[in-house]
């Protein structure tokens, strides 16, 4: 749950050039693998908006939503039939991550915030993929597809809708 939660504080922003950007959208394969070498791969879409609006739809294994909206983080599980909120209490951001990035060719930056190491892989303002080795010492490697920098987003695309009768779990 940690690593889905810094997930998504690091997309929570964009920048373009990569200082420009106000929106992000994209088509993601998520690769986690840990120390054994046991490999879980995650697929679907991600939207994101400035200031702190952040979505990511996994598709594949299994369907979740997973919101950020200024403060809170929203994950819907409908496998589960429940929805969990916490407190965004991070101020980590991908602002954060590129103002710190030190760049090392064209189009690889590398950054370390806290205990973790980021590469991030770009192609002009496009973001083409983002590792790092979480605190579980799990590898992790996020690409990205079919990106559309500055997106035509809106706040109510991250508005939060799940069935009434899922239960409700607050962190």
């Amino acid at each position: 749950m940690k690593y889905l939660a810094l997930l998504i504080f690091i997309f929570s922003q964009l920048t373009a050039g990569l200082q420009d950007l106000n929106s992000y959208q994209a088509r993601f394969t998520q690769t986690i693998m840990n120390t054994e070498a046991s490999r879980l791969t995650y697929e679907g879409t991600f939207s994101a908006k400035k200031p702190h609006y952040a979505l990511w739809v996994y598709t594949k294994p299994l369907p979740k939503s997973v919101y950020l909206l200024d403060d809170e983080i929203t994950i819907i599980e409908p496998e589960l039939e429940q929805v969990i909120r916490q407190k965004n209490s991070s101020n980590f951001s991908l602002f954060k991550l590129f103002n710190h990035a030190q760049k090392k060719d064209d189009n690889l930056y590398v950054t370390t915030i806290g205990a973790i190491t980021y590469t991030l892989k770009t192609e002009g303002e496009v973001l083409k993929s983002l590792h790092y080795r979480d605190e579980f010492e799990n590898d992790v490697t996020i690409t990205f597809s079919h990106c559309q920098p500055n997106a035509p987003l809106g706040r109510t695309d991250f508005t939060i809708t799940f069935p009434e009768d899922y239960d409700i779990i607050n962190q």
